[in-house]
């Protein structure tokens, strides 16, 4: 049996996720930042995201298992 204070598997895989995002929004060497979204440029005093991209369209149930479609919208409400 596994300790109470250790992290569940979703907390460490959540975790991971966006320990990678952060990595793929701010490394422009990254292999994956040309996957991203253009930045957007806001001129209206909206709540502050977590990151200035353009939100793509979910047009597809495909599009809602990208990484970086659920990252984009984690946490948008």
């Amino acid at each position: 049996m596994c300790s109470s204070d250790l992290p569940t598997i979703a907390e460490l895989v959540d975790s991971a996720d966006d320990e990678l995002f952060e990595k793929l929004l701010y490394n422009p060497h990254h292999v994956l930042h040309n996957s991203l979204p253009n930045k957007t440029d806001s001129s209206y005093g909206l709540r502050h995201r977590p990151y200035n991209r353009v939100l793509t369209d979910k047009t597809s149930r495909l599009a809602d298992s990208s990484f970086i479609v659920r990252m984009l919208y984690k946490d948008i409400y």
